[in-house]
């Protein structure tokens, strides 16, 4: 999984500054390393695994005790819950149940970092476990810039699989501010 370093944050701080001198809109670069706990998948990866590998013991004659058995099944679920492991598990959440996830915590952000309506506001908002990026404006930019976002969220699909999360958020926070400038300028 991606993740974000500290001096990733400092270049995407930096690409805002800059951005937000060429508008008078205020932009706002939320990155998560996930938009959910997703605990109930790795509880069901961790009991599928935990039962795989007692199940394997009993079939190949090398633990016959219910009581051990039942303590490797239970140390495995455990092991995938309390540590990192279980994150391999989110893939098992279906790609909808995933985007919902990623969805209301964009709008819970943008809710959270947004307290003025009149104020022009745009949030790009990326969830790296999900795969998700969306922009969110608030009432003010969406009477003058109602659409066409989906054209800076395409561009840093791709800026992201070619150039990594630092320069595709970079690109992002560009084109958005090139996009303001006109309708909201500096």
């Amino acid at each position: 999984m991606v993740t974000m370093h500290k001096d990733d944050q400092t270049f995407i701080d930096e690409a805002v500054r800059q951005a937000e001198s060429k508008t008078s809109a205020k932009i706002t670069v939320v990155v998560l390393p996930a938009s959910g706990a997703y605990k109930e998948y790795i509880l069901a990866g961790g009991f599928i695994t935990g039962t795989a590998a007692a199940l394997t013991l009993w079939a190949a004659s090398i633990l016959h005790d219910f009581p051990v058995l039942l303590a490797v099944q239970i140390g495995i679920l455990a092991l995938c819950d309390l540590t990192g492991i279980g994150r391999l598990f989110i893939r098992l959440a279906p790609r909808a149940a995933r985007r919902h996830f990623a969805a209301e915590m964009a709008m819970r952000q943008y809710h959270a970092l947004h307290a003025d309506k009149n104020e022009p506001f745009v949030l790009l908002f990326v969830s790296l476990a999900e795969r998700y990026v969306h922009i969110v404006t608030n009432p003010a930019i969406h009477a003058r810039l109602p659409g066409e976002w989906d054209k800076i969220t395409n561009d840093f699909t791709q800026d992201m699989r070619q150039k990594g999360l630092r320069t595709a958020c970079g690109a992002a926070v560009e084109r958005i501010a090139a996009r303001l400038a006109a309708s909201f300028p500096a």
